[in-house]
Formats: structure tokens, sequence, C-alpha cells
């Protein structure tokens, strides 16, 4: 058994098959042989029989008129029979009456018994001896009896000739059958070893794009290796997949790492465009009015007071885009018309906000995402579009919470959303498309010569919290925020 362990399944099949028909040839051949010396021993038995009585009946008249010479040649006729190695005719007294003997070194000896029959001392395979007694009679008075011996060797011959035909036979079925075994395992063989082929090299190289080539047949082995196709098709996809999203990944974690730099870069260029410089010079202001007290110091003093309160008014805003307070305290919608208003002052646009709908819980992390997916679309709005109008909407109520930016600007190429990594937009666009895709959301975006509507949709979430001040309202309002104006 450990031989067959450590061999393939073709030499496991051919070597079972030889060791069957070896088998099976070998236990008929055997049965053959046993029965056919069996056979040959009964015919021998009858032939004796019959020589013990013809040769008996031709010695009546020697043993009734005392001439042991006619006697001793009728026995001598028993020389045409090699198997016979003596022969003694007895007369009525039991005494020796004539003898035939093959070999002169031979002595007869005496019956087993003084009965008639037939007396074998043969082995299994029927070699031996065989002794016929039998009595003779002249109308009904016994005259004597003949005693026959023979040996069985030329059943060892003949034994020898059947050996040696069965061999023959077993050799040439052996290799009819090994030939007729090697084609027809080849229909169990090859497909199991393609399969494990396959899957070496699977293992190997991580190629699961391989597949094996059914057979033709509908067996097991045929819905194994649809079975082994189907998980390789299923691995593929789900590495695929793995692949697409561990890309997706590492460009969201560049996207990141560039929003995160152009907003530095942003607020550190808005802290000294504006604050910075209000700040610098109301210490200039105020440092001057220090030194003289007069009426017009008390003017520099006053206008110095003023920069202070418009830094301190800009970097309040700035803190809010960082972190609006309104959105976790008052929740999306505030946050929202909050930053319809901010951009429509700084950036001198009229920017309309709309909430619509029933508004329900939006889960705190969501909003905040909603919120910066938002304001990256309103700042293209404000920087690309070169629109003088646009508009913010919030939309409750349906299968998904929607917020919509549109503008009657110029317009863009929206096939190509997403995939321009350049400093219009693109990094900032796929930013939110994979945020969204993070909550089950979506980005869709409509441009053309008219303008561009992009709409950000997020499947509700019954199991939300609520946003404070905002559960049960139901909201249809729509607030225009002018050019001019106040924060």
């Amino acid at each position: 058994m450990s031989l067959l362990r450590t061999t393939s399944i073709r030499q496991r099949l051919m070597r079972i098959a030889a060791a069957v028909t070896v088998l099976t040839l070998g236990i008929v051949g055997t049965l053959f042989v046993v029965n056919d010396v069996r056979m040959l021993r009964e015919q021998m038995v009858r032939d004796l029989e019959v020589l013990s009585a013809v040769v008996g009946e031709n010695s009546l008249s020697a043993l009734v008129f005392d001439a042991p010479d006619t006697a001793e040649k009728n026995l001598r006729s028993l020389r045409q029979e090699p198997q016979i190695r003596w022969a003694v005719l007895y007369d009525r007294a039991g005494r020796p009456f004539a003898r035939y003997v093959r070999d002169p070194g031979q002595h007869p000896h005496e019956p087993a018994g003084s009965g008639e029959g037939v007396f074998l001392d043969v082995s299994l395979l029927g070699l031996g001896s065989v002794e016929i007694v039998r009595g003779l009679a002249l109308d009904g008075e016994p005259v004597g009896r003949i005693f026959i011996h023979a040996h069985t060797d030329v059943l060892a011959e003949q034994l020898a000739r059947h050996a040696w035909w069965v061999g023959l036979l077993l050799i040439l079925t052996l290799a009819a059958a090994l030939l007729f075994a090697a084609r027809l395992q080849r229909q169990i063989s090859e497909p199991i070893l393609r399969l494990a082929a396959s899957a070496r090299t699977v293992s190997r190289g991580g190629d699961y794009s391989l597949r094996v080539r059914p057979p033709e047949s509908d067996d097991e082995i045929a819905i194994l290796i649809d079975g082994f196709n189907a998980m390789l098709k299923q691995i593929e996809d789900r590495t695929a997949e793995l692949r697409d999203a561990n890309a997706k990944l590492q460009q969201l974690a560049r996207e990141i790492c560039i929003v995160e730099d152009r907003e530095r870069k942003r607020l550190a260029g808005e802290l000294h465009d504006s604050p910075m410089q209000k700040l610098a010079l109301a210490q200039l202001q105020v440092a001057s009015a220090a030194r003289h007290r007069d009426a017009e110091s008390d003017q520099v003093l006053a206008t110095g007071v003023e920069l202070l309160r418009d830094a301190l008014q800009e970097l309040r805003t700035l803190q809010f885009e960082l972190s609006p307070p309104l959105l976790y305290q008052e929740g999306l919608g505030a946050a929202l018309r909050w930053l319809a208003a901010q951009t429509a002052q700084r950036c001198r646009l009229e920017l309309t906000f709309v909430e619509t709908g029933a508004a329900e819980p939006v889960r705190q992390e969501l909003a905040v995402v909603l919120f910066h997916c938002a304001r990256e679309l309103v700042y293209n709005l404000a920087k690309h579009s070169g629109a003088r109008r646009g508009g913010l909407e919030l939309h409750h109520g349906g299968d998904a919470l929607r917020i919509v930016v549109s503008d009657e600007g110029r317009g863009f190429a929206a096939d190509r959303v997403g995939l321009r990594e350049d400093a219009q937009g693109g990094y900032g666009l796929y930013s939110v498309r994979e945020r969204l895709a993070l909550w089950g959301g979506s980005l869709a975006v409509d441009s053309d010569g008219s303008g561009t509507r992009a709409t950000i949709a997020v499947p509700r979430e019954p199991t939300a919290p609520a946003e404070p001040g905002s559960a049960g309202r139901d909201v249809e309002r729509a607030t225009a925020i002018p050019q001019e104006g106040s924060a």
C-alpha cells in the first residue's frame, strides 16, 4: 500500500488492473488445472478398470486349466500402458499364479486388503498410485482375482503441459488487459492529472485565470472539474475586486494627502491675505494711537478695532469650515444653509439654498462627509464654472438623501469627472466619489454648455441617530442669498 501512495494515479490504475488480472487468471488457471487433473485421474481409473476386466476375462481359461504361461502372456499385454508398474494374477486359494513387472528391479507387494475395488494413494494434484483389485469368476464360481498397480506420473507430464499453456495464456491475457486498461484509464487519469497540474500551477504562480478542460462525460470527475473552474472564477473575481479596491484605496490615500496639503495651502493663504494682514495693520494702528492721544489717534484706534473685529470674524469663518459647530448642533440642513450664505458673500455670486421634504435623522459621521462633499462641489462652482448664479439643494424623502449643486456656467466634459489629476478639481471630484462610495452613495454629474448639475445620493439609514432640532420637521423653503450681505 505504501508503494501505491508514492505513485501517480495513472500508475496506480495500471498496477491495480495488472494485479486484478493476474489474480483472476491465476485463480481461474489453477482451478482449470486442478479440474483437468481430476478428470484425467478419473479417466485413468476407468481405463484401468476396463483393462483389469479384459485381462481378467482372458485369463479365466488359464486359471481353470492351470496354464500360468498363458496367463503371463496375457499380462504382458499391459506393457502398452506405461502407467502400469506391475500386475499379479491370483488363483482361487489366493496364491500368485502369474505376474507382470515392468521394471525387473521392482518387487510387487500384496494388495492392501482382501477385498475388491479401487484403492487410491494420491496427493492434492493427483500424483501417487492407483491399485485395482478385481475378482474373477466362471459360471458364478470364483476362480481368482487380478491385481494391477499403476503410477500417476503421466499426470505430472500432462500437468506440466497444462501449466505451460496456462502460463502462456496468462501472459497474453495480461498483455491484452494492460493494453485495454491503458486506453480506458486515460478517461479517468488524464482529467485528474490535468486537474492536479492546474492546481499546482495556480498554487505556485497565482494565475487564477487558468481553466481545466472538462471531460466529455457527466460523471463525478466532470463535476469536480466544473467545481474547480467555478472556484477559480470566484477567486479571480474576488482578486480583481480586491485589486481594484486596493488601487482605489491607494488613490484615495494619495488624494487625501493632496487635499490636505491643498487645504493647508488655502487656509495659509487666506490667513496671510486677510486676517493676518488686518491683524498686522491693526497692530500698527493701535501702536500709533497709543503714542499720540488726540482726535486723529482716536480715529486710528477705532480703525484698528474694526480691523481686529473683521479679522476675528474671518478666523471664525475658517474655524467653521474646519469643524462647523452648526453641523453638530442644528444638523446638515443648517450647515448647508450657512455654506451657501458664506460662499455667496465671499465669492460675490447669487447662491440659492433649497431644502425640501420631511427632515429625517442622519448619522453624524455621514453628515460630516456629506457637508465636506457639498463644500467641495460648491467651491468648484465658485472657482471653475464662471457662473454668477447657482443653487444648493437638500432633498429629504424617497429612498435616498440627495444634495444637488447646480450652476449656469460654461460646463465641462462630464465623462472626465474623477479621471483628471490636475489643478482643475479632478482630485476633488474623485475624492467626493470615493468618500460617498464608502457609504454606498454616488455622485452623478450632468454638464453641458448651459451649466452643470452635480447630484449626491446616499441611501437612507433608518437606524441613524436623530439630528438635534431637525427630527420631524417638514421643510419646504427656499432662501436666496444676495451678492452683498453678512455671514
